[in-house]
């Protein structure tokens, strides 16, 4: 949808007269799907003045003439003129993508593109956050752009990209900048690189797929000034680093802390629990909140919430992230920054029902084209709300 356009008239000339042209409304619509569509005529009631001229030479006209004392005196009315107008029914075919020569990574990208990979710093201190941003220019369906697939380097701790749009709205097709930002920990120095990422998309101008890439990323993580190379020499201990080595013990040391600390935890909470309340996990459809689900169940909190107020935006939003958490919470994955097949596919891989991939499949579709079209209303969000409520129970039995 199309916000803040201008509301001046423009001028157009239709069989000779010239006439002010208003727009009501403008929206750039972009399918998420093949087939035939009728796009609703629209409705509009104005109320139009017009002034006219009293002819003189009528009965009444003479008459106010004479009683005024002049016969070139004009005379003039307002006149209001109610009107209901209304646009014809649009049809609108929607061509499917070509399934030929489909890259695997394509995930909807439709227009023409290029992509770069920038770091503002590429020498950082140890321990400073590293910042990467994935860019993507060009023209097309912004809208539909997912976050690319990215092989870091082992041992790094990597956020969820921070996404930030850039388009003008008022031009077709979209065009300007998406940027997907990450943020990297740096917990070792050493030379790092990162390899080329891809990007495939559908050129509607050539009717045909094209993958593009970036150029290879190399950085370097360099010791404070103070601390020998590898970490903090503070207190007289120092991690000595060499990539593809030690690192790989300093990791699988810090799980195994991590692990016997859940497992000290887990015996104590088990012995403080009275015998009646000792299952392992609380069974489902008790309305119970587990630790292993805090991220899924905060967002419901706040899908309910969206949901009560009314809150399109934030409820559909919320509703996909939930579904992202749980799947992520269940199966230990990093859910942010994996596609939707990925997140199927991890539910395969586990030998979930169909039903149940289709529903998730069809719930992640509703929320998603819900985020981008203006005529979803109250009975969609109930729909998705008792749909998502149902994967929820599926997922965490």
């Amino acid at each position: 949808m199309v916000d803040g356009y201008s509301s001046n008239p423009d001028v157009e000339l239709v069989n000779g007269k010239y006439y002010y042209v208003h727009l009501i409304r403008k929206a750039l619509l972009s399918p998420l799907q093949p087939g035939s569509f009728s796009l609703e005529g629209a409705e509009v009631e104005s109320n139009i003045h017009f002034t006219r001229v009293i002819d003189e030479g009528s009965p009444l006209g003479s008459l106010r003439n004479i009683l005024r004392g002049s016969r070139r005196h004009e005379e003039y009315e307002n006149l209001d003129y109610y009107v209901t107008l209304e646009t014809p029914v649009v049809s609108v075919r929607v061509n499917p993508l070509p399934a030929a020569g489909q890259p695997a990574d394509f995930s909807g990208a439709v227009g023409d593109f290029t992509v770069s990979v920038e770091m503002p710093q590429k020498e950082i201190a140890l321990h400073d956050p590293a910042v990467i941003r994935f860019v993507i220019s060009g023209s097309g369906n912004f809208p539909l752009i997912t976050a690319p697939t990215i092989s870091w380097p082992k041992g790094l701790k990597v956020s969820a990209p921070a996404v930030r749009e850039e388009v003008n709205r008022y031009n077709y097709p979209l065009s300007g900048v998406k940027t997907f930002e990450y943020t990297l920990e740096t917990p070792a120095d050493g030379q790092f690189s990162i390899s080329p990422l891809s990007f495939s998309y559908f050129d509607p101008a050539e009717t045909r797929y094209k993958t593009i890439h970036t150029e290879a990323l190399s950085y370097r993580v360099v010791p404070r000034n103070g601390e020998g190379p590898g970490g903090d020499d503070e207190g007289g201990f120092a991690l000595t680093y060499k990539q593809g080595s030690s690192l790989r013990w300093y990791w699988l040391g810090g799980i195994a802390v991590l692990v016997l600390g859940w497992i000290v935890y887990q015996v104590s909470r088990w012995r403080r629990a009275p015998k009646a309340g000792r299952p392992d996990a609380v069974p489902p459809g008790t309305g119970g909140v587990t630790p292993e689900y805090k991220a899924a169940d905060d967002s419901m909190g706040r899908v309910s919430a969206a949901y009560a107020e009314g809150n399109k935006q934030l409820f559909y939003g919320e509703a996909l992230q939930t579904v992202r958490n749980v799947i992520g919470e269940r199966y230990r994955v990093p859910s942010n920054i994996l596609s939707k097949d990925q997140l199927l596919g991890t539910l395969a891989r586990d030998r979930q029902p169909e039903t149940l991939r289709r529903q998730v499949l069809t719930l992640m579709d509703k929320c998603e084209w819900a985020l981008y079209t203006p005529e979803y209303n109250q009975d969609d969000m109930d729909e998705t709300y008792t749909m998502l409520q149902s994967v929820l129970q599926q997922l965490k039995a």
